[in-house]
């Protein structure tokens, strides 16, 4: 049997839907966007939009509210789906702002109805599920869904934690160099390599994407890659202020170890967990200990992670140099 093209471990419980809120109101800070979408994008011109792995629909609500999509409320379709219905909000609430919301797995093929359809498609944070054929199958579902012209806003991050200042961006990263040693940073680097590597998901996102994306069928228009920061370096973060600053830094320490825990927990549970290169855990004790080693690390430290979005327009040949 074939291996599936996505693999989601995170429960669609409360501590998941509380991390995907702050973890979206971070990254506009970070990217410093005043909108939902870079300034390139004209959401007066947008007439059918949809959010593909809407999670708790934090987007897809942001773009109910722009002032672009508000005026014209009722002319403008709102679409937000994710692989797990569970996660999404109550209908009263996506109901009320005018979101229309289904389940669907981006690898799997899209309803008719809803092919060459969408002026704007977004998809956010999908590195810790999808493998390489995920990622081809969704880009390739993304370009039947576009309208010819439309365009899709992809936010990523990649799989590895810097110290301040020794991150680079836009180009492939050397792992060895950040998962040998025994410091906490490395320990986590390397649980997050071995996790990835054991479930095939895509390394340096922020380098791939914009390749992958040109062979699916698109042009890329813009991408931007931002340092963003995790626990004690949130308050180099513009837009924070005051008490928001030690929120973050808490809020981004605990949302990261609780995704680390748990993709970590199930790759433990096959015994190839590694926690420094060639030395696996299989107790969840020794697990835990680790984890509030790295937890600690990121407080009193802090950690930088690259993430990136891209903005791609579809062209008129279809993915693969197939026909649309």
């Amino acid at each position: 049997m074939a291996a599936p093209a996505t693999r989601y471990a995170i429960p669609a419980t409360a501590p998941e839907k509380d991390r995907l809120a702050h973890q979206y109101t971070m990254m506009k800070h970070v990217y410093g966007w005043a909108a939902p979408v870079p300034a390139t994008i004209d959401l007066a011109q947008v007439h059918a939009v949809l959010d593909i792995a809407a999670g708790t629909c934090v987007w897809a609500l942001d773009v109910a509210c722009a002032p672009q999509i508000s005026a014209r409320r009722g002319s403008v379709s709102i679409y937000a789906c994710d692989i797990n219905r569970a996660i999404l909000p109550p209908e009263d609430v996506t109901d009320a702002a005018g979101i229309t919301t289904f389940e669907q797995d981006v690898t799997q093929p899209f309803a008719c109805e809803y092919h060459a359809k969408f002026d704007l498609v977004h998809m956010r944070f999908l590195t810790l599920c999808l493998t390489p054929e995920g990622w081809r199958a969704a880009l390739a579902n993304i370009h039947t869904l576009l309208a010819p012209g439309g365009q899709v806003l992809l936010d990523e991050v990649d799989l590895i934690l810097f110290k301040e200042g020794q991150y680079s961006a836009g180009s492939s990263y050397d792992l060895d160099k950040y998962t040998g040693g025994p410091s906490w940073i490395d320990k986590a680097n390397c649980m997050y390599t071995s996790i990835a590597l054991r479930n095939d998901f895509v390394l340096g996102s922020s380098f791939r994407l914009g390749p992958m994306l040109e062979r699916a069928g698109f042009t890329v228009a813009e991408t931007e890659v931002a340092p963003t920061p995790i626990g004690k370096l949130c308050r180099k973060v513009a837009g924070l202020r005051g008490d928001s600053i030690a929120a973050y830094e808490a809020l981004s320490a605990d949302n990261f170890i609780f995704v680390l825990r748990e993709f970590a927990t199930r790759t433990l549970r096959g015994g190839r967990l590694e926690v420094q290169r060639g030395t696996r855990i299989v107790e969840k004790e020794a697990l835990e200990a680790v984890l509030e080693e790295v937890r600690q690390g990121v407080r009193t430290e802090g950690a930088v992670v690259m993430c990136a979005y891209f903005v791609a327009r579809k062209q008129e040949m279809g993915p693969f140099g197939s026909g649309s």
